[in-house]
């Protein structure tokens, strides 16, 4: 009790409910615990299977060089195409183990693969160390099997696979690869070179044949192989070296392949396997997760259950002490604290009527004199819009006025210049006038000087024909009219050349006599269209004059509309200062009744107004 104590509830509670879950904590979590290291462990498991499927290919590889190595050594050169292609893949795959985690060390096997030559030889050295190579490639696979869980595996589906996959066929393959090579070796040679290696091959062909047993591969192509293995049956059955070379080659390449088949079988099902311990930790963990929740919710409902009923009682309080008047919800237990809250509910109710209606009042008189404020407002802006209006009005007519009285003066000046375009046409009328007169006497002047050239030019005829006539005559008087013709004979020159400028007079005169015509028709014409200019000149005239009238009468009524929008404007000025002293009042109503809307703001009440005006 002296601990609890000092404790508020929800600590009490809170220690109580560790007290109790702690124990259910610590199970789940060993539950747990035990399904991730088991889902580990088979991840585990499939990591060490990728490295296998690696591996195999490696191994074949090795195998596959030890074989065409042993072949060449014997003397099949058909087999050195073999020995390349195994070399360059067993370095390759050598390389790429030694970069995979997990793997086993393959040092000492790229070391091996490293002195290899490149080219195979008929050198049994190389055949040797062909086969300790592939010696060291066959050990990788139980180093990788000690490393990991997959040798000791207690599920069927995942040991069995493994121990066929990466024991059994793995061994029968290096029995048969050894075999392989010392087959052909001996079709070669057509025997072997000693008892010694006769029964190396009847070991080799005896522990084939028990791998394969064990591997359950008793009746395949591999199995046929190992049991025909024998050289002196196939020297007797006359096989060539590329038929054995190719049926060994055949049978390796088989038993790697059924070996490499039975790996995705086994990863699939440690997938399976982490999957479902995956689940299961999901599982247990959801369970054990719920079950501490649902222990801590329901610790957590009773002591809020508690402490709820003597903090709402004291909320209550509080909001009254702060003005929070608004209406909360009843509580529904029917404890002493929630008979104290209800009584605290009943006061409240009773304060909030009070406070609405001195709120109601308050409001209404700050509204209507917000309305008014806001109507005066709305009265001086358009006041002030009107009064400006005027003055732009009044300042637009005095500039009409002033346009009027130039109009006016310059209708007058237009008057005063058609009236004088008017005398001129009229001058220029009676000048026209008198040219055509003018004309006229030139053309008379013309025909009488016409007729006097006429007569000329007949007096020059008619002193020729004297002239002619004195010339005869003094023809007829020879030699005392010799001095009489020769006058004769210049008269009648001077009378040709006189009636010769008497015509060319005559040309000239004709000549000015058509031009003093055309002229006269020219001045004729102009004096017509003169008369013309001359009455539209008077027309325009009467026109000028009547809109003089008229800018006169427009100039007067301008006048008198600028007097009485002056008028109009100091009265609209007045107004405006009316409006403000009305807009003054107004706001000292307002404020005060928004003071008062303040002071009762303090109280919260619920209603859709309790905010005050806006």
């Amino acid at each position: 009790m002296r601990l609890f104590g000092p404790l508020r509830l929800r600590a009490k509670a809170a220690v109580i409910c560790a007290v109790l879950l702690a124990p259910a904590f610590v199970t789940g979590g060993a539950l747990v615990r035990s399904g991730l290291e088991q889902a580990q462990a088979a991840q585990a498991e499939r990591d060490a299977l990728a490295v296998a499927t690696q591996l195999l290919p490696l191994v074949e590889a090795v195998q596959t060089l030890q074989g065409a190595a042993r072949a060449v050594a014997a003397g099949h050169e058909a087999a050195a195409a073999d020995y390349r292609q195994a070399l360059a893949q067993a370095r390759t795959a050598a390389a790429a183990l030694g970069d995979t985690p997990g793997a086993p060390s393959p040092g000492k096997l790229r070391g091996r693969l490293g002195s290899l030559p490149a080219e195979a030889t008929a050198d049994p050295a190389l055949a040797d160390a062909a086969d300790a190579a592939a010696t060291e490639a066959a050990a990788l696979i139980p180093a990788l099997l000690g490393q990991g869980g997959l040798a000791h595996d207690a599920d069927p589906e995942v040991a069995d696979p493994v121990r066929q996959a990466l024991v059994a066929l793995p061994r029968a393959a290096a029995d048969s690869a050894s075999l392989w090579g010392w087959a052909v070796h001996g079709v070669v040679h057509g025997a072997l070179d000693g008892p010694a290696q006769y029964q190396r091959q009847a070991a080799w062909q005896a522990l084939a044949k028990a791998a394969l047993a064990d591997a359950g591969q008793s009746a395949s192509p591999a199995a046929a192989f190992v049991q025909a293995a024998d050289v002196s049956a196939l020297v007797r059955d006359a096989f060539t070296p590329d038929e054995v070379y190719a049926q060994g080659r055949s049978a390796l390449h088989t038993l790697w392949q059924q070996a490499a088949a039975a790996l995705p079988v086994v990863d699939a099902r440690l997938a399976e396997r982490r999957a479902e311990r995956g689940r299961h930790v999901a599982l247990h963990a959801a369970l054990v997760a719920g079950a501490l929740l649902l222990a801590a919710y329901l610790f957590v409902c009773f002591a809020r259950s508690l402490e709820s009923g003597f903090a709402a009682v004291g909320q209550e309080l509080g909001r009254i002490a702060r003005g929070d008047l608004r209406p909360a919800t009843l509580p529904a237990g029917r404890d002493e604290a929630a008979e104290l809250q209800r009584s605290a509910a009943a006061a409240r109710e009773s304060l909030r009527a009070v406070v609405d209606q001195v709120r109601t009042a308050a409001e209404t008189v700050a509204r209507a004199g917000r309305e008014i404020a806001a109507g005066a407002g709305d009265l001086s802006q358009r006041s002030e819009q009107a009064a400006a209006g005027l003055q732009q009005t009044h300042a637009a007519l005095q500039r009409i006025g002033r346009d009027a009285a130039d109009g006016e003066q310059r209708s007058g000046r237009a008057a005063v210049a058609a009236e004088a375009y008017a005398e001129a046409a009229r001058a220029s009328q009676q000048t026209i006038d008198e040219a055509v007169r003018t004309m006229a006497r030139v053309d008379a002047s013309a025909g009488r000087i016409a007729a006097i050239v006429d007569t000329i030019d007949g007096i020059a005829f008619q002193t020729n024909l004297l002239a002619l006539n004195a010339a005869v005559e003094a023809a007829r008087a020879g030699e005392q009219g010799r001095g009489f013709a020769v006058v004769a004979a210049e008269v009648r020159l001077l009378a040709r050349r006189s009636a010769d400028a008497a015509r060319e007079i005559k040309g000239l005169i004709g000549e000015n006599v058509d031009g003093v015509r055309a002229g006269s028709a020219v001045v004729r014409s102009a004096g017509e269209r003169m008369q013309a200019i001359v009455g539209g000149a008077g027309e325009a005239r009467a026109l000028v004059a009547t809109i003089a009238e008229g800018a006169v009468r427009q100039g007067g009524e301008v006048r008198h509309v600028a007097a009485a929008l002056q008028a109009l404007d100091a009265a609209t000025q007045h107004n405006g200062a009316l409006v403000e002293q009305t807009a003054a009042a107004t706001a000292e109503l307002e404020r005060q009744a928004y003071e008062l809307v303040r002071m009762v703001a303090r109280f919260r009440t619920g209603t859709l107004d309790e905010g005050g005006l806006e």
